[in-house]
């Protein structure tokens, strides 16, 4: 007999007797179709923030990955300036130096070996390195074009007396 008090019961609170919710007119909404539509439009926005966050995170690891290539580079070139070449008896011979990075005292040109062909210009105040020096020149061995080191790509010289000692 107690079955048939729950089921009554069931059926009167709008359950059809499989369990599922009855269709009902006195059935109110919470949620119009505007609050829905909105729900939908916050839940796309939300979708494509995530995405964009993503995206810039692997862009900040890619940037790690490079940043760890030039400490080794960077760290490699110091050992190796520390362990000290001897000086060479001929002053026209490549020297290695301490890894430095310079800045250009004015406008320069910068040259494919000392003395020879112009190959551009660098702009006054410029930040570059080097570690290389041969005579009264200096190879720039990387530099900062978008306030982060990078390799320069290709040899090239500059006269030592247009560079400032940074560090």
């Amino acid at each position: 007999m107690r079955w048939w008090w729950a089921l009554t019961a069931l059926v009167t609170l709008g359950f059809g007797a499989d369990g599922s919710r009855a269709l009902e007119s006195s059935f109110v909404c919470r949620y119009t179709e505007a609050d829905i539509a909105k729900l939908e439009a916050r839940i796309a926005q939300l979708e494509a923030n995530q995405r964009a966050i993503v995206a810039r995170i692997k862009q900040l690891e890619r940037l790690l990955v490079t940043h760890d290539k030039v400490l080794k580079t960077l760290w490699k070139e110091r050992e190796t300036a520390q362990k000290g070449v001897p000086a060479p008896a001929d002053s026209n011979a490549t020297t290695r130096f301490k890894p430095t990075l310079f800045q250009t005292k004015a406008a320069l040109t910068y040259y494919d070996k000392p003395g020879g062909k112009a190959l551009g210009q660098l702009p006054e105040g410029y930040r570059l390195t080097a570690y290389l020096k041969k005579g009264g020149w200096i190879r720039i061995s990387g530099h900062f074009p978008h306030k982060k080191w990078e390799d320069f790509g290709q040899e090239a010289w500059v006269r030592q007396e247009a560079l400032k000692k940074i560090r």
